[in-house]
């Protein structure tokens, strides 16, 4: 992703498909871009992190993305 951080990307993103979920992985201890783009209900797995925690946020993901109507 040159020239954009994650939180960029997923606005881009968004202007497309805004119901697309989308989990941020980050290793950094300041994800208020990432806040600012997506709000503070996001999902922020904090590197490193187990599978398991990463298949329980896309599950999360996608059940929010149903429940909103995607």
């Amino acid at each position: 992703m040159p020239g954009k951080n994650g939180a960029e990307v997923a606005k881009a993103a968004w202007v497309r498909l805004p119901r697309l979920p989308i989990v941020f992985a980050s290793g950094y201890a300041d994800t208020a871009a990432i806040e600012e783009v997506a709000g503070p209900d996001t999902l922020v797995l904090r590197k490193p992190f187990r599978f398991d925690e990463l298949k329980i946020a896309v599950a999360e993901a996608l059940r929010n993305a149903r429940l909103s109507g995607s």
